[in-house]
């Protein structure tokens, strides 16, 4: 009998995994993933500052010994020379300052093309900060969002949850586009950031979970390909909007999410969610409805259920139980008890995997968006040094559909992470020393280096999303990765602040984020490969991967019997018997022992014995 796992897992391979079913529901998930993008980066065009300087003011007074001087008055006559600054308006006495002010009739805008909630607010010089408040209360909510409300998704299925909260998003989104006032503004920020990051977890689990253990790259190189397009759209609409008010930005973007009121009609239950929950009546019917719109012969997969279920035709029976995973018909208790926060603290593997999940969120969330936020820097039109930024993007992706599952997760990780962090490094060097000044063609070569380095950390990037989200088991991963998400929220917060400190500092925030690009490859050396292997389904099946300690077997061995092997191994050149004892088949959810006697052919006469590890 197949394990629950392995059940999942044979039927979404049976089914197609290319039909018509898996590409519709996936494009509908993906609309989640590009309203995400458009509203997670739009504070750089939402919120942007714009060249100004302190108003004119229509009269001016002040005391100088005791005495009430006129310097500018109503009639537009001054008897001082007065300079208008950013931020301050100075008083000059010939070439003497005798007086300074902050602007009291508030500020003018070079550009008034160029409009922003920073310009309409007057979020500049001390109340600077502001702009970027807006985005850490936004993440704030996300932070929240991911918290409290992505673990419903565990215990009340993935469909309700995303409904639920992607409706939310677009009613707090459209309040977005014309709130009264800035206080307001944020409290509507945080309210879009609570439910978008719930809609667009479950979103990224639904696609995940939709696909066959060999398959589930897809999902990320989806998202990645997503991610890049999405963030040049956004460009596109600030760009062709940039004459209006950022209140039409801010609607625009908010009528593309449109879609979510016909969303309950369009998506279906997760079906590795409906076994977990020993929901079998409800995960047959979806069969029978992936199976009819895949115009595939449902006979085949009704055999793979009977074969492996204890009277699945009893749907009655409280006692309905998988016969391979020896799971109770209390499955949904069992579920939800599994689902309980207190599981992550108490179960020693669970809990090392959030703390590593949740620093590599944190690194690689912040080095992003930090460097995406740094990317109108690279060159003096705005729009321009965005899309330099985002372009790099294109190639990673290209680069992560083709290592992703030929080299697996940890490699790509480790490759890709040393070698944007070297670069980045490299980059600044050039940029901001003077040790670099001799060096021909300084710029470009910085700007090459830059870029390369971001596109090398966007494959890194890739890797680490999708390396989390299998880590965890299917009945806790909602919440798990809620959990570690709380990193990549803590992430985004800094982010904004790169932007700002690198007007007066430009080299502290490439260092700092070359410097974690280095750290990261070393925290997952102890973590296991999740390439090519099913999904976990429950904490008995974490239990088995993360306590597994194998050595790497002779290539020749390895190609005959894909399993992890004792380290115990004896090449005996004179037989052709090869004895081995397989002490863990690959598979997520089972440890079977066994032993199999095989004869090898072989034009070397040679063969290799494993022993049983004791």
């Amino acid at each position: 009998m197949l394990s629950q796992t392995e059940i999942v897992d044979v039927l979404l391979a049976s089914l197609d995994w290319n039909g018509f079913y898996q590409k519709s529901r996936c494009a509908v998930c993906l609309m989640s993933v590009i309203v995400f993008v458009l509203h997670l980066m739009s504070v750089v065009f939402l919120g942007k500052s714009v060249k100004h300087q302190c108003r004119l003011p229509v009269s001016l007074n002040v005391t100088i010994d005791d005495v009430i001087h006129d310097v500018w008055t109503a009639d537009n006559v001054s008897l001082y020379n007065v300079t208008l600054g950013e931020c301050t308006v100075e008083i000059n006495n010939g070439s003497h300052v005798i007086f300074t002010s902050h602007c009291v009739e508030g500020y003018t805008y070079n550009d008034d093309d160029q409009s922003s909630f920073a310009t309409e607010w007057d979020l500049v010089c001390n109340d600077q900060y502001l702009s970027d408040v807006s985005q850490i209360v936004y993440v704030g909510g996300q932070m929240f969002g991911s918290l409290f409300f992505t673990r419903f998704a565990d215990t009340h299925g993935r469909k309700k949850v995303l409904t639920v909260t992607s409706l939310l998003f677009q009613v707090c989104t459209l309040a977005c586009s014309f709130p009264p006032n800035f206080p307001v503004y944020l409290v509507l920020k945080f309210a879009c950031g609570a439910v978008i990051a719930c809609s667009y977890q479950v979103s990224v689990i639904l696609m995940l979970e939709l696909l066959p253990k060999e398959r589930r790259a897809i999902v990320e190189q989806l998202k990645t390909f997503l991610w890049s397009t999405s963030l040049l759209f956004l460009c596109f609409i600030a760009y062709v909007t940039r004459q209006l008010s950022w209140h039409y930005t801010q609607l625009t973007l908010s009528l593309i999410s449109l879609y979510v009121v016909v969303l309950w009609w369009v998506t279906d239950e997760s079906l590795p969610w409906l076994f977990a929950a020993n929901k079998l009546k409800e995960a047959e019917v979806l069969l029978q409805k992936i199976a009819r719109i895949n115009k595939v012969n449902y006979e085949n997969v009704s055999n793979i259920l009977k074969n492996n279920f204890v009277q699945f035709e009893s749907y009655a029976s409280p006692d309905t139980q998988l016969s391979g995973a020896g799971q109770s018909g209390d499955g949904t208790k069992k579920a939800k008890q599994e689902d309980h926060v207190m599981v992550f603290l108490k179960n020693r593997h669970l809990l090392k995997l959030t703390l590593i999940s949740s620093f590599l969120s944190f690194t690689v969330t912040m080095v992003y968006e930090g460097l995406l936020m740094m990317s109108p820097n690279l060159r003096e039109d705005f729009y321009l040094g965005f899309v330099l930024g985002v372009v790099t993007e294109f190639p990673a992706t290209v680069l992560f559909s083709f290592l992703i599952n030929r080299i697996g997760r940890k490699k790509c990780i480790y490759i890709f992470q040393i070698l944007a962090g070297v670069l980045l490094l490299l980059s600044t060097v050039l940029s901001n020393t003077p040790l670099s000044d001799n060096i021909p063609g300084r710029y470009w070569v910085s700007l090459v280096t830059s870029l390369i380095g971001r596109l090398a950390f966007s494959v890194s990037y890739s890797s680490v999303v999708l390396y989390v989200t299998e880590l965890f088991p299917t009945s806790v991963r909602n919440t798990g990765c809620g959990i570690a998400g709380v990193g990549t929220y803590f992430g985004s917060m800094i982010a904004p602040y790169a932007r700002s400190l690198s007007r007066r500092l430009p080299l502290v925030p490439t260092t700092i984020i070359g410097l974690l690009c280095l750290v990261v490859p070393f925290t997952i050396l102890n973590l296991p490969e999740t390439n090519g292997r099913e999904l976990a389904h429950t904490l008995e099946d974490l239990e088995r991967v993360m306590t597994v300690k194998a050595t790497r077997p002779k290539p020749f061995c390895r190609r005959l019997l894909p399993c992890w092997y004792s380290k115990h191994a004896v090449v005996n050149n004179t037989h052709n018997e090869v004895s081995v004892h397989v002490v863990h088949i690959e598979s997520s959810t089972s440890c079977i022992f066994q032993t199999s006697h095989k004869f090898i052919n072989t034009e070397s006469s040679s063969s290799c014995t494993f022993s049983n590890p004791s």
